[in-house]
């Protein structure tokens, strides 16, 4: 029998394309608290739409980042993502109460596009009706392979791993702790990493629609850097000091284009369930969230309350962590990981 415990420290790693990031998060007070941060570069190709490229890369930066660590930490909570995770909420008969896990087993075999001998699944009942003997049940599966080279990834870099999370449910992990209000109504987290944009909606807390947008930050500094011909260094220094006027501004109107596209065939899919649900707040995560002027545009465009989630917002912050990041700036791209380590059990 497993027996679930709180933990004190969880440590959460995010190893995106771009930037991997690691946090630790205290729960031994009341309230969390962020105690760590590190963030490091990843070598372009090394990981590409949420799978390893290159994994002797890969391995030597997550031993760098676990060295930050201190001694006895062995074990980290991480996330997998992109084409190869599958996320759905099924109805499902079950007049005895909770379905059990092989019965759930069966019911996926008619949604999962996978071979289910080749993944790794999972499950949590959302709630059960006794009056028509059904139940709502949030089913998650992972190709096995991704899962496994995850683990092995970590594990050659002298790193366990407590949990492997999906990246859309430690975003709503991150966005519920710290902006409970988004658990009223319905509600969009817009997450912009560097490849893929996510969308994904929240109706009354329960995460009921996942799906990745081709573009992100890289084809945004791509976009300004042939533009203006500039060095990639240099489109990072015009994005964030809002250089380049009417270029910047076309890219900038472009993206958000895009961005209000996903968000309304998203809310299509869920208005059509439920005619009388409308878009709800929009909140915006993710390195290419901190765009200067990006949150404003969207909210011009879907005419929608339109905000920075703030993954610290109902976090504290152990003075040391704040006085090496400026945290007011960097903290959308933090979402990810500190989702994972608000994880505690």
């Amino acid at each position: 029998m497993a027996v679930f415990r709180r933990k004190r420290k969880t440590v959460g790693l995010d190893i995106g394309s771009a930037f991997a990031k690691l946090v630790e998060v205290d729960h031994g007070g009341d309230t969390p608290e962020l105690t760590r941060v590190a963030v490091t570069p990843v070598p372009p190709g090394a990981m590409t739409d949420g799978e390893v490229t290159g994994p002797g890369r890969l391995r030597a930066l997550v031993q760098k980042l676990g060295e930050t660590l201190p001694a006895g930490t062995a074990e980290v909570v991480t996330a997998l993502g992109g084409h190869d995770v599958f996320i759905k909420i099924l109805s499902m008969p079950s007049p005895s109460g909770a379905p059990k896990g092989e019965a759930v087993r069966r019911e996926a075999e008619h949604h999962i596009p996978f071979d289910l001998r080749e993944i790794r699944l999972d499950h949590h009942v959302l709630g059960t009706d006794p009056d028509d003997g059904s139940a709502d049940v949030l089913l998650v599966a992972a190709k096995r392979e991704r899962v496994e080279a995850r683990v092995a990834l970590l594990g050659g870099a002298g790193l366990g791993v407590s949990l492997i999370d999906v990246e859309a449910l430690a975003l709503h992990n991150m966005l519920l702790h710290n902006h409970p209000e988004a658990a009223d109504g319905m509600a969009t987290l817009v997450n912009v990493g560097h490849e893929v944009t996510s969308v994904n909606i929240v109706d009354d807390g329960v995460p009921v629609f996942a799906k990745g947008l081709p573009f992100g930050l890289g084809w945004i500094l791509d976009r300004l850097r042939r533009a203006r011909g500039l060095t990639r260094s240099e489109a990072e220094q015009a994005l964030r000091h809002r250089q380049y006027g009417t270029e910047l501004a076309s890219v900038v109107d472009t993206v958000a284009g895009h961005v209000v596209t996903g968000v309304e065939r998203a809310s299509e899919v869920i208005t059509t369930r439920s005619p009388q649900r409308g878009i709800g707040r929009v909140y915006m995560s993710g390195g290419g969230a901190c765009i200067p002027g990006l949150a404003d545009y969207v909210a011009r465009r879907v005419k929608v309350e339109t905000r920075l989630a703030n993954p610290c917002r109902r976090v504290q912050i152990r003075p040391g962590v704040a006085a090496h990041w400026a945290l007011d700036q960097a903290a959308p791209m933090l979402g990810l990981a500190i989702g994972l380590a608000l994880r505690t059990t």
